[in-house]
C-alpha cells in the first residue's frame, strides 16, 4: 500500500470513529492532552491530625491498601512511595488511546501528612513522557485520599456539622484519648462490635517488606526481600491472591492483608 493511500485511510479512520477521536488526536499533538477527570478546586497538599505520629501513619498505610497502591514504605525518612498505578480503563485504550499511571509521594512530619502525586503517560501517538503534573487530576485523587483518611482520623481545627461523626478505627482513638490526657474511670467507652474488630491483629497494615518476607516464606519468589515492591513482588502477590480465591489486583488490599498473616501463622 502506498504512502498516500495509507493516510487516506487513516484520516478514513479517524472520521469513521467520531469527532472525539479528532478531538483527541489534535490535542495529544499539541501538547494539551490530560487524564479524564480532575477538578478545578485547589486542595492543599498537607493536613495536620490530632491523633499520634503512629497512629497517622497506620491510618495512611490502610487508605493506599484500599485504594489500590503498592507501596514502598520507608518510615525511618518518614516517606511513602508508591508503584504506578493505572488510571486508566484499559478497555477503552485503542488505536488513539493513552494510558495514565499515578504515582504517590507521602511525607510525614508528626501528625502532618503532605501528598504528592506524578503521572507517567504512555500515548500511541506521541512519546511516552514521565513524572508528568496534571494539577487537576491530582486535587481530585488527592480529595480522595484525604476524604479516605478523614473517616479514620480527625484533622485538628476541623469542626463537624452538628449530628455528623468520623469513623475513627478503636487504636487511633485509644491513642489520641492517651495524649489528650485520663479520662473519667466511671464512663469508658462501650465495648462496640467495630471496637472489637479493630483489634484483630492481622487487619493491621502491612508493610511491603513484611508481605515479601511472608510470600517467601510461603515459597513464592520474590527475591531478597527489601521492602520495595518490584515486579517479581506484584507477580508473588498475584499468584497468592489466585490460590487464596481472592479477586488478582496485584495489590495489597484488606483481604490480602489478613489472607497473609492467617497463611503465615499456619504454617508456625
Amino acid at each position: 500500500m502506498s504512502t498516500l493511500a495509507y493516510a487516506l485511510g487513516f484520516a478514513l479512520a479517524l472520521m469513521l470513529s467520531g469527532c472525539d477521536s479528532v478531538r483527541y488526536v489534535k490535542s495529544e499533538l499539541s501538547g494539551t492532552a490530560k487524564p479524564e477527570g480532575g477538578i478545578q478546586e485547589n486542595i492543599p497538599p498537607s493536613r495536620t491530625y490530632r491523633a499520634p505520629p503512629q497512629a497517622v501513619r497506620r491510618a495512611v498505610l490502610a487508605v493506599l491498601g484500599d485504594q489500590g497502591y503498592v507501596y514502598e514504605d520507608n518510615p525511618s525518612a518518614g516517606t511513602i512511595k508508591t508503584e504506578p498505578k493505572s488510571l486508566t480503563d484499559t478497555s477503552k485504550f485503542a488505536f488513539t488511546g493513552a494510558t495514565y499511571h499515578a504515582k504517590l509521594f507521602i511525607t510525614f512530619d508528626g501528625s502532618t501528612v503532605t501528598y504528592r502525586a506524578k503521572f507517567d503517560k504512555k500515548s500511541n501517538l506521541t512519546m511516552p513522557e514521565l513524572n508528568v503534573e496534571f494539577p487537576e487530576k491530582e486535587n481530585e485523587i488527592r480529595k480522595e485520599f484525604f476524604v479516605a483518611l478523614d473517616k479514620r482520623l480527625t484533622p485538628s481545627g476541623a469542626e463537624l456539622p452538628q449530628g455528623s461523626s468520623l469513623a475513627v478505627p478503636a487504636s487511633s482513638q485509644g491513642a489520641a484519648a492517651a495524649s489528650a490526657g485520663p479520662t473519667s474511670p466511671t464512663s469508658p467507652p462501650p465495648a462496640t462490635k467495630s471496637t472489637v474488630e479493630s483489634k484483630n491483629p492481622l487487619s493491621e497494615p502491612m508493610s511491603t517488606l513484611e508481605m515479601q518476607k511472608i510470600l517467601l516464606s510461603l515459597g513464592y519468589e520474590v527475591g531478597q526481600p527489601d521492602g520495595i515492591s518490584g515486579r517479581r513482588t506484584v507477580d508473588a502477590l498475584r499468584k497468592f491472591q489466585q490460590a487464596s480465591k481472592l479477586p488478582v489486583t496485584g495489590s495489597l488490599d484488606p483481604e490480602s492483608v489478613v489472607r497473609l498473616r492467617a497463611a503465615a501463622r499456619g504454617r508456625n
